[in-house]
C-alpha cells in the first residue's frame, strides 16, 4: 500500500500543471457558461436567476486561482522571493474572494427561496470583513518573518470561514429548486440540479474541510497530508473532479432559462394568433352579419311605407326579411360554435362574385350592373376569395348607406397575375382624408377593414373620390401558386 502511494504521488507530483489546468478551467468554463447566458436571466421568473451571477463571479475568480498554482511556480526561478510572496499574496485574496462568492451565492438563493432570511444576505459580507482584516494583521503583527505560515493559515480559514459554509449552503440552496424546476416536467434537467447540488457537497467535503496541516484542530487531523496517506489520491484530484462535475451540471441547467424563453415565445404567439383570431372575426362580424342586419332594417323600413299602399308587397318584405334574419342567425350560430364550413381545394370565383352581388341586388334598390373581362382561374384560394367577397360586399354596402347613388356598377378583370375588381357609384362622394382620420381616431373600421384584408391577401386597395363626383374603389388580388397553374 505505502509503495502504491507512492507511486501515485509520484504521477501527480509529475502532471501537476495538467492537473491544476483542467481544475482551473473546470470553475473558469462554468463561469464564462453563465455570464454568456446573463441575458436569459434578467426577465426570467426561476429564483436561481438572480443569483447566477454571483456563481459566475466565483467560476472566473477560482478558475484564475488555480491556473496561479501553475503559473507563480513556472516564473519562481525567474523572479525573487519578495515579488513570488506578493504574487502568492493576491492569489491569496483571490482564493478568499472567489469564496466570498460562493457564499454569496449560496446565501442569497436560500434567501430568495425561503423569502424569510434577509439576515443570511449579510453573514458572507461580515465573515469576508473579518478575514480580510485578519489576514492583514497577521502579515503585520505575528507574520513579519514567516510568509509561507502566513499564507497557510490564511489559506485555512479562508476555506472554513468561506469555502465551506459557501459550499453547504450553496448544494442546500440548490436542492431547494428542486420543485420549482420540477414544474417544467423535464426530468433531466432535474438530474442535473440534483447533480449540480452534490457536487457543491463534494466540494464543501473536498475544498473546505480538507485543508493544508497545521497545528490547530481540526486542520492538524482532517488535513491534505492525511487525506492523501488514506486514499493515496491527492485532494486536488476530488475537487478537480467535482468542480467537473460542478460546470457541467451548472451548464445543462442552464437549459431551464432557454426552455422558458421558448414557452414564453410561444406563449406570446399564441396570444398573438388570439389576436389575429379577434380581429378577424370582428371583421367578419362588421361585413357580413352586421351588413346583413342593417339591409334587414331597411327593408323593415320600406315595409313601414308599404303597408297602406300595397299589403300584400308588404307582406312578401316582411317574409324575405324573416327569411334572412334566419340565415343571419344560422350564420351567427356557426360562428359562435365555431362551425363555419370551409371548402377544401379552390372555389369558383365567378360564382363566389355573382352570388354576392345577386343577392345584394334583391335587397337594394341600386341599379347594379355587373361584368367579367378575361380568362377566369380554374380554381381559387378559398380565403383569398373569402377577403375579396367580403370587400365587395363592403363597397356596395357603403354606397348603399353613404353614398346616396342610383346605379353602380362592379367590373372584374381577370388579368395575368391576379384579380382587379372596379366597383364604380355615381353617388355624392365623400372626402378620403376625413375619412382616413376617422379611421386613425377608431370612429371608423368599414374602410380600414377592407385595406387589411387586401394586405393580407398581398393585393392592394385604393380609393378615389371626390365629393359630387361619386367613388371608385378599386382593388386587387394577386392568383396563388395553384391558380397560376406553377409549383
Amino acid at each position: 500500500m505505502f509503495f502504491l502511494n507512492l507511486a501515485l504521488y509520484g504521477f501527480f507530483r509529475d502532471n501537476y500543471i495538467q492537473l491544476y489546468f483542467v481544475y482551473g478551467l473546470s470553475f473558469f468554463l462554468m463561469g464564462f457558461g453563465i455570464a454568456l447566458q446573463a441575458h436569459a436571466f434578467r426577465s426570467s421568473q426561476f429564483t436561481l436567476a438572480g443569483s447566477l451571477w454571483l456563481l459566475a463571479a466565483f467560476g472566473l475568480t477560482h478558475g484564475l486561482v488555480e491556473w496561479g498554482f501553475i503559473f507563480i511556480p513556472l516564473h519562481a526561478q525567474k523572479l525573487s522571493e519578495g515579488i513570488i510572496l506578493y504574487l502568492r499574496a493576491w492569489q491569496m485574496f483571490l482564493t478568499a474572494l472567489s469564496y466570498y462568492f460562493l457564499f454569496l451565492f449560496g446565501s442569497r438563493l436560500l434567501e430568495r427561496a425561503k423569502g424569510n432570511l434577509l439576515w443570511l444576505r449579510w453573514i458572507p459580507t461580515v465573515i469576508f470583513g473579518v478575514w480580510f482584516i485578519n489576514f492583514i494583521l497577521f502579515r503585520l503583527i505575528i507574520a513579519r518573518t514567516d510568509g509561507e505560515w502566513w499564507l497557510t493559515a490564511s489559506d485555512i480559514w479562508a476555506r472554513y470561514l468561506l469555502a465551506l459554509p459557501g459550499s453547504v449552503l450553496s448544494s442546500y440552496a440548490l436542492f431547494q429548486q428542486i420543485r420549482e424546476v420540477e414544474k417544467l416536467r423535464m426530468p433531466h434537467v432535474v438530474k442535473n440540479l440534483v447533480l449540480a447540488a452534490t457536487s457543491f457537497a463534494i466540494y464543501a467535503l473536498a475544498g473546505g474541510l480538507i485543508v493544508p496541516r497545521a497545528s490547530f484542530l481540526p486542520a492538524a487531523v482532517v488535513n491534505m497530508e492525511n487525506f492523501f496517506r488514506i486514499t493515496g489520491i491527492p485532494v486536488q484530484v476530488f475537487r478537480a473532479v467535482s468542480g467537473s462535475i460542478m460546470a457541467y451540471s451548472i451548464i445543462r441547467t442552464l437549459e431551464i432559462f432557454d426552455l422558458e424563453n421558448r414557452r414564453r415565445l410561444e406563449e406570446a404567439e399564441k396570444y398573438q394568433a388570439v389576436l389575429q383570431e379577434r380581429t378577424r372575426i370582428a371583421q367578419d362580424l362588421h361585413d357580413t352579419i352586421i351588413q346583413s342586419i342593417y339591409a334587414i332594417g331597411l327593408n323593415l323600413e320600406n315595409c313601414l311605407y308599404l303597408v297602406d299602399e300595397d299589403k300584400g308587397r308588404a307582406k312578401q318584405y316582411i317574409r324575405e326579411t324573416l327569411g334572412r334574419l334566419n340565415a343571419i342567425i344560422a350564420e351567427l350560430r356557426n360562428y359562435i360554435m365555431n362551425l363555419k364550413p370551409v371548402k377544401a381545394g379552390g372555389v369558383d370565383i365567378v360564382d363566389e362574385i355573382s352570388q354576392l352581388v345577386n343577392h345584394f341586388i334583391s335587397s337594394s334598390s341600386l341599379a347594379v350592373t355587373l361584368n367579367f373581362t378575361g380568362i377566369p382561374p380554374v380554381s381559387f384560394d378559398p380565403s383569398y376569395a373569402q377577403n375579396l367577397c367580403q370587400i365587395i360586399r363592403e363597397a356596395l354596402n357603403n354606397t348603399l348607406r353613404h353614398a346616396q347613388a342610383t346605379e353602380v356598377r362592379v367590373h372584374v378583370q381577370f388579368q395575368e397575375r391576379g384579380i382587379c375588381v372596379i366597383i364604380n357609384d355615381n353617388g355624392i362622394g365623400f372626402d378620403p382624408v376625413k375619412v382616413r382620420l376617422a379611421q386613425q381616431t377608431g370612429t371608423k373600421h368599414g374602410l380600414l377593414n377592407m385595406t387589411e384584408r387586401a394586405a393580407w391577401c398581398g393585393g392592394s386597395l385604393h380609393i378615389n373620390s371626390r365629393p359630387g363626383r361619386g367613388t371608385m374603389v378599386t382593388v386587387t388580388i394577386p392568383y396563388g401558386a395553384e391558380e397560376n397553374g406553377t409549383d
